[in-house]
C-alpha cells in the first residue's frame, strides 16, 4: 500500500487523548493569577525520499538549526514559533479550511470527526506552525498533508506552551532558510530506532540560565544524529520529547534506560551572557 506508514500515523494520532481544552483552561487561569503563559505551534515535519516504496526506510524528520542571530542557538527544532493573532486566525477560519488542499486529507477529516472540541483550537496551531514554516524555510502550505496532533508539550521554566502538529511534504520541495535558521537537516526515522544513537547530556550552564536552572550542570535525555562527513548535532529538550511522544504514540517505541546510555558533555548557550 502506497501510503500505509501515513494511514498507519493518521489513525495512530487520531486514537490519542489530547489535552487541548485543559491546556487553554489552564493558561486563562493562570492569567488571573498574574502569571502570563505563552503558546507555540510547531511543525513536527516528515518528509520521504522520491522512491517508489512506503518503507519507513524512505522517511524523515525535517529539523531547523538555529542560527546565531536567535535564543537558543545551535539547537535543533520544529519550523514553529508564537502566534501572530490575526494572521493565524485568518488562516484557521478561512485559509486552512476552505482553500488548502490539506482539508480533503484523511487527518484533517479525521481530526475534525472526533477531536471536535479541540478541533478550533487545533487548526489555529495549525495555521500558525504552517505561517512559521513559510517564513522561516519557504515550506510551500500547498505541498503538505497534515497527519494528525499530539498532546501539548508544557516548558515549565519558560512559561511556554507548545502545540505539535504532525504533517508530511507530499513532495521533494526547494526549501530556503531565512535568517533565523542555520541550515536545514534530514534525521531518517529509523536511524531513531538505534539504541546505540542514545546519550545522557551533560550541560554546564552558564550566564543567566544558572539562576534559572539553580545549578551549574544539568543532565537530558537527548539523541547523536550522525551523518557522514559532518559534526554530530545533539537532538534535546523540547524537540527530542515531542519526538518522542510520536514514536510512542504510532510505534510504541521507548528509548534506552539512562542508565545504559553514553554521557557527553556540552555548555548551555555559552555566548548568551
Amino acid at each position: 500500500m502506497k501510503y500505509e506508514l501515513e494511514n498507519r500515523i493518521v489513525h495512530a494520532l487520531a486514537e490519542l487523548p489530547l489535552d487541548y481544552r485543559e491546556q487553554m483552561a489552564f493558561i486563562r487561569k493562570e492569567r488571573k493569577s498574574g502569571v502570563k503563559w505563552e503558546t507555540a505551534g510547531v511543525l513536527v515535519l516528515l518528509g520521504k525520499h522520491p522512491i517508489h516504496s512506503s518503507s519507513e526506510d524512505n522517511y524523515f524528520f525535517l529539523l531547523n538549526k538555529r542560527s546565531a542571530n536567535v535564543q537558543q542557538p545551535g539547537d535543533l527544532c520544529f519550523p514553529g514559533g508564537h502566534p501572530k493573532q490575526w494572521m493565524d486566525l485568518i488562516l484557521s477560519h478561512l485559509i486552512i479550511p476552505h482553500i488548502l488542499p490539506l482539508r480533503k486529507g484523511l487527518g484533517f477529516q479525521m481530526n475534525k470527526k472526533n477531536n471536535r472540541e479541540s478541533f478550533q483550537t487545533i487548526t489555529y496551531f495549525l495555521g500558525n506552525a504552517i505561517r512559521e514554516g513559510f517564513e522561516e524555510i519557504r515550506l510551500n502550505p500547498f505541498k503538505i498533508d497534515f497527519l494528525g496532533a499530539l498532546s501539548c508539550y508544557r516548558l515549565e521554566l519558560f512559561h511556554r506552551l507548545v502545540f505539535p502538529m504532525v504533517g508530511i511534504m507530499k513532495k521533494e520541495t526547494n526549501l530556503k532558510p531565512n535568517w533565523e535558521v542555520d541550515k536545514i537537516l534530514k534525521i531518517p526515522l529509523t536511524s531513531l530506532f538505534n539504541h546505540n544513537d542514545y546519550a545522557t547530556y551533560k550541560l554546564k550552564v552558564e550566564g543567566r540560565f544558572r539562576k534559572i536552572f539553580h545549578n551549574d550542570w544539568g543532565d537530558y535525555d537527548c539523541f547523536i544524529h550522525r551523518e557522514n562527513g559532518q559534526p554530530d548535532e545533539i537532538l534535546w529538550g523540547a524537540t527530542y520529547k515531542i519526538i518522542m511522544s510520536f514514536l510512542k504514540a504510532v510505534f510504541d517505541f521507548t528509548p534506552p534506560d539512562t542508565k545504559l546510555r553514553p554521557i557527553i558533555q556540552g555548555e548551555l548557550y555559552p555566548t548568551v551572557s
